[in-house]
């Protein structure tokens, strides 16, 4: 394994605990590693899934509004479907 001088001094101070700190190897030229604020994609998967709940809501409510606005019994495939939607909503 081949080390450079930062490595091995970044080595020494750190803890077998904290080796989480460390690059598994050096960055691309012109890149510079970011371990005290790295960037993530929470906000964005947020909103996704956020959307993604609301149209699943929507359309479960629209398919149980029109069985009973065409005052035609819920069968076993309308059950499962329904259950199925709610499921989704307990992550």
């Amino acid at each position: 394994m081949l080390l450079n001088g930062l490595t091995v001094e970044a080595m020494g101070k750190l803890s077998l605990f904290d080796l989480g700190q460390l690059p598994g190897q050096a960055p691309p030229p012109g890149q510079v590693s970011n371990f005290i604020d790295p960037s993530n994609l929470i906000a964005e998967a947020a909103v996704t899934l956020s959307i993604s709940w609301f149209s699943v809501i929507v359309a479960t409510g629209l398919r149980i509004y029109s069985k009973v606005s065409a005052d035609k019994p819920f069968t076993a495939d309308d059950c499962k479907y329904t259950l199925t939607n709610e499921d989704l909503g307990l992550y």
